[in-house]
This record gives structure tokens, C-alpha cells and sequence, in this order.
């Protein structure tokens, strides 16, 4: 008996000391533990121990050595009914599965360590797999069973008088409570969290606490509270130069400033968060996901500042992370930020083209957000039914079965009200969606029947100027030929047909230029109203000189048209480029076709 308590003396001493040789040489320690196993004085269950020693070594290192290990020592404790070695094997293999993502497989494990330390005298090892398995369960949104053994750690941890896990067990808690809403409790458990910490002196724990609190102040709009602990906080972190937390604050700071409407102070403290994250490794995928909410945060800043394009530039590299690693609320949030840059400059399609994307990724988070909300409800309940376990003690539980009958009542008509709310905002959605096409299809049929008459429109311009070139040219004819024969003897034949040829000469081109403006003007509505609104010092003729100009008519076609000499319109263009401003260089119908 003697013997075995030496042998038991002698190998934690040796695991002692191993595990301070370990900090300096892995080598070293992983040999000696293959040598304190070799050794033929170690009993069974000191062999089991080293086994499971190594196994939490290559937890982190090499699952598959990690699993080796847990099950030779798993096998050999229950060869030698070594249950508190088994309860242990049972945490490891918890453990190794939880890494390799089978959470189911880790909570059967779990509960096989719990099962036999019910039976067993509690040490740290039981503490440690209550975290874990409550943690799993919270993982699962299983809220009322991780709360539970949260509880349970907590009382035993009181029990043990260790601090160090009465303040995770208080911290954790409050994590549960604040993802399902419990805002105030989640404060009070952070607190007591915040009080050990600082007492331990866990600089980590307490900033990240402080931390904590400080964003559960943001969401109940208490935001002097909240600068308080997050400035605390970077105090802490700053002095540990914790990147990970500095970032996560100056995020919390930057959301306060942002509701406050203080985008200035709201951009500094993004940027800073992203500076800080920024220079973590760049194979840490929280750094990945950081700076993807960094970007989408600073976008949202920009949109605010109507800084559209710096917005779309964020946005754009939220997308570019979301689209790689499928993260929907990333996707969901720029796609319809991209939506509203769009609309505000006004460009349909490109908008249309976001909300498209947005519309079945909102769909599909509101239907996990429902989910999420049933087992909210589901975790009130059973709060509340261990309340009732309370009211029955006191003799009180016939009233309330009556109020719990009353609130099962209101939660089932709560939940018909939601499922009733989704099915009338799902079928306005689909509505609007299917007024959306009509007026779209609508739209383009009635641009493209414009564009028709426009375009119908401009062929009769051009029908109706050549008449009254051709019209105008004849009459010309007819002028020259009255001419040839207007030196006749008879005088009053003589001033007949000089009369004739004034009337000619004076009535033909303002009854042209009329009959061309209203044409143009039928067709070109706004030119002239634009025209005379940049440059109103411009004549009657000048503007009759503009309209022949944008159209393209040589000096020639509009000599014929307007009844005058070529030098005399060159004359009439240069002046009208002098009132207009133009240099030398600038052409004349290219800048009229700019109004």
C-alpha cells in the first residue's frame, strides 16, 4: 500500500515537472512521458493519466495521436475499473470531437464524463466538462440546458472555492442570457464576472468582460455607461496589446458614435479597428471575418455621408469575402446597402439587379430568425416552469397553472400573429414584385413607342425642310425671271411686277422660317426654352441660325431657305459664336448640341 501511495507520489511529481519542462522543450516532455509509461514501478491507473496527459497535449496538435491516446486510456481504465480515468477519457474524446466538428458525438461523450462524476468525488476535471458540455449545448441554441449546467458549474465551483471558474461560469451565462434577450440579467452576471477577474487579476478575461458589458450597455441605449466600460477595456487591452479585443472595441465605440450621428468620430474608430485587425496573422480567420464587418461598418458610415462611391468601394470587398465563404448576413446587408447607393443615384438597373440578390438571402434569414424566436420561446418556458417549481412550493401552483394556461395562450397566438405577419408582408412582397415587372414592362413599351414618334417626327422635319428649300428655290426662280423682264417698256406693267417681286422678296422667308419653326418646335420642344434661358441676349434670327446649325445645314441650304447671301450668314455665325462665347477652336454645332 505504502509502495503504491510512492509510485502515486512519484508520478506527480514527475507530471509536475514535466509540464514546466514542456514550456520550453515539447520534445523533451513528450519523451519523458513515454518513459514514465515504459517504466515498470507505474501502476495502471498512473499509466492511464500519462495516457490522457498526452492525448490533452495533441488535442491541439495532432487529432488523430490525440484519439489514439484517449483510447489506450480509455481502454485500460476500464480494464482496471478506474472510473475517474474513464471520466476523464470521456472529456478528452469530448473534446476531440468537438474539434473535429461532430458537436452531436462531443455531447454523448460529455455526458458519459458527467454521468460518472455524479459518482465520484468532484474535482477540476468536472468543472471543466460542465463548461464544455454547456457550451455545446449553447452552440446548439439549446439555451435552457446550457443555463442549467452553467448553474450547476457555478454551485460546484462555489463548492470547490475556485474563482477562476466561478467567474467563467458567471461569464458564460451571461452570454446565454444576452442571445436570448435578457439584457439586464446578462449585465448583473458580467459584473460579478468583471469583480473576480480584476481580483484574480486575469487582465485578458477582465478586458474582454469589460468589453462584453460595454456592447450590452450599446444595446439597451445607455451609452455613457458604455463608453465608460469600453474605454476601461482598451486601457486593459492596450496594455496586453490584445489586437482582437482593441479591434472588437473601437467597433463598439464606432457603433455609439454612429447612433449618435457622430460620423466623423464614428469613421476614426472603424478605421482603427481595422488597423488593429489588420495586423493579426494573416491565417487567423477571425482576422478574415473582422475586416469584412469593418468594411461593411465603414461603408454604411460613408452612405450616411452620402459618400456614395467610398460606400461602393467597402461594399465591394464585403461582397468579395461574403461570396468566398457563403456568409449571408454579410451578403444581405451589402447587397442592400448596394441597393440603396443605387437608387440615390439613380440608377434602376443596377439597383433592381441588388435587390434581386437581397430578396431570397432576407427571406431565408428571417425564416432562421423564427426559428431563433421559437427557441427563445421555448427557453422562456422552461425559465418559467422552474419558477412554478418555486410557486408550488409555497402552495400558489393551481393560480399558476391558471396564468401559465393564460400565457401558453398568449404565446400560441403571439406565434399565429408572427406566421400571419410573414404571410401578409410575403404576399405584399410578391405584389409589389409583380407590380414592379408591369411597370417595367410598361415603361419600355411606352419608351419605345417615343422613340418612334420621335423618330417619325424627325423624318417629317426633314420632309417639310426640304420643301421649303425646294419651294424656296423656286420662288427664286420665279424672281430672277420677273427681273429679266422688268425693264418693259409700259409702265405700270413695270410697276406691277416690281411690286410683285418685293412681295416675294419680303414675305418669303418669314413665312418659310415660320413653317420650319413650328415644325422643329413640334419635334425639338425644349432646344429653344433651353436656348433662351443659358443666353438670352440671343435675336429672333439668331436663334433661327441655331436651329439651321444643330440640324447640320450648310451656309449654302440655309442661304437657299432663309433668302440671303452666304457672306451674310458667315457674317451672322461669327457674331452668334461671339455672343456665345466660343473660341476658335470650338465648333459651333457640337457645343448647341450640349443644351
Amino acid at each position: 500500500m505504502n509502495k503504491a501511495k510512492n509510485l502515486l507520489l512519484l508520478i506527480s511529481i514527475t507530471q509536475f515537472s514535466f509540464a514546466i519542462i514542456a514550456q520550453n522543450n515539447d520534445e523533451y516532455f513528450i519523451d519523458s512521458l513515454y518513459q514514465v509509461i515504459k517504466a515498470n514501478q507505474i501502476d495502471d491507473d498512473s499509466k492511464v493519466d500519462t495516457y490522457l496527459e498526452l492525448s490533452k497535449y495533441y488535442i491541439y496538435k495532432d487529432l488523430d495521436s490525440a484519439e489514439s491516446y484517449a483510447l489506450k486510456g480509455l481502454d485500460l481504465a476500464h480494464k482496471t475499473n478506474y472510473r475517474k480515468g474513464q471520466a476523464v477519457a470521456y472529456i478528452r474524446k469530448c473534446k476531440i470531437s468537438e474539434f473535429s466538428d461532430n458537436i452531436d458525438e462531443a455531447i454523448a461523450f460529455g455526458n458519459k464524463a458527467i454521468s460518472l462524476y455524479e459518482t465520484l468525488d468532484k474535482d477540476r476535471n468536472y468543472l471543466v466538462i460542465l463548461n464544455i458540455q454547456a457550451y455545446l449545448y449553447e452552440k446548439q441554441t439549446h439555451y435552457d440546458k446550457a443555463l442549467e449546467l452553467y448553474f450547476k458549474g457555478l454551485k460546484e465551483a462555489k463548492n470547490q472555492e475556485n474563482e477562476l471558474f466561478k467567474g467563467v461560469f458567471y461569464n458564460n451565462a451571461a452570454a446565454v442570457y444576452a442571445a436570448t434577450d435578457h439584457l439586464d440579467e446578462s449585465i448583473e452576471f458580467t459584473l460579478k464576472a468583471i469583480t473576480i477577474y480584476k481580483k484574480l487579476g486575469l487582465k485578458k478575461y477582465y478586458g474582454s468582460a469589460l468589453n462584453n458589458v460595454g456592447s450590452k450597455y450599446i444595446k439597451k441605449k445607455k451609452y455613457d455607461l458604455a463608453t465608460k466600460y469600453l474605454n476601461d477595456a482598451r486601457i486593459i487591452c492596450l496594455e496586453m496589446n490584445d489586437l482582437s479585443a482593441l479591434q472588437k472595441i473601437e467597433e463598439n465605440l464606432g457603433s455609439i458614435a454612429h447612433e449618435k450621428g457622430e460620423y466623423e468620430l464614428a469613421l476614426n474608430h472603424y478605421l482603427k479597428g481595422l488597423e488593429y485587425v489588420e495586423q493579426l496573422d494573416d491565417l487567423d480567420d477571425f482576422k478574415a471575418i473582422s475586416v469584412a464587418w469593418s468594411h461593411e461598418r465603414l461603408a454604411k458610415v460613408y452612405m450616411d455621408l452620402n459618400l456614395y462611391k467610398l460606400a461602393l468601394n467597402h461594399y465591394r470587398k464585403t461582397i468579395n469575402f461574403g461570396e468566398k465563404t457563403n456568409s449571408n448576413d454579410l451578403l444581405v446587408n451589402s447587397y442592400y446597402g448596394l441597393f440603396q447607393i443605387y437608387t440615390e443615384l439613380n440608377k434602376p438597373d443596377s439597383a433592381n439587379y441588388f435587390i434581386q440578390l437581397y430578396l431570397p438571402i432576407n427571406d431565408s434569414i428571417k425564416k432562421e430568425v423564427f426559428s431563433k424566436r421559437i427557441e427563445e420561446l421555448n427557453f422562456n418556458a422552461k425559465l418559467e416552469k422552474e419558477r412554478l417549481k418555486h410557486v408550488q412550493e409555497k402552495g400558489l401552483i393551481l393560480l399558476e397553472q391558471k396564468k401559465n394556461q393564460l400565457k401558453l395562450l398568449l404565446v400560441i397566438s403571439f406565434l399565429v400573429v408572427v406566421v400571419l405577419s410573414i404571410l401578409f408582408l410575403w404576399n405584399i412582397k410578391k405584389n409589389k414584385l409583380i407590380k414592379s415587372e408591369l411597370r417595367s414592362k410598361y415603361l419600355s413599351s411606352e419608351k419605345e413607342k417615343l422613340n418612334l414618334d420621335l423618330e417619325r417626327s424627325n423624318k417629317e422635319l426633314s420632309t417639310s425642310l426640304l420643301n421649303l428649300i425646294e419651294r424656296n428655290e423656286f420662288l427664286a426662280s420665279i424672281s430672277e425671271n420677273l427681273d429679266q423682264i422688268k425693264s418693259i417698256d409700259q409702265a405700270d406693267d413695270r410697276k406691277k411686277i416690281q411690286d410683285i417681286l418685293r412681295k416675294i422678296d419680303r414675305n418669303t422667308t418669314k413665312k418659310l422660317w415660320k413653317e420650319f419653326e413650328l415644325c422643329y418646335v413640334k419635334v425639338h420642344k425644349d432646344f429653344f426654352s433651353r436656348l433662351s434661358s443659358k443666353h438670352p441676349n440671343l435675336t429672333h434670327h439668331d436663334r433661327r441660325l441655331c436651329a439651321f446649325t444643330i440640324m447640320n445645314l450648310s451656309i449654302k441650304e440655309i442661304s437657299s431657305i432663309t433668302y440671303q447671301r452666304e457672306q451674310t450668314i458667315k457674317v451672322a455665325r461669327y457674331r452668334l459664336r461671339q455672343k456665345l462665347g466660343l473660341a476658335k477652336n470650338e465648333n459651333l454645332s457640337s457645343f448647341l448640341n450640349t443644351i
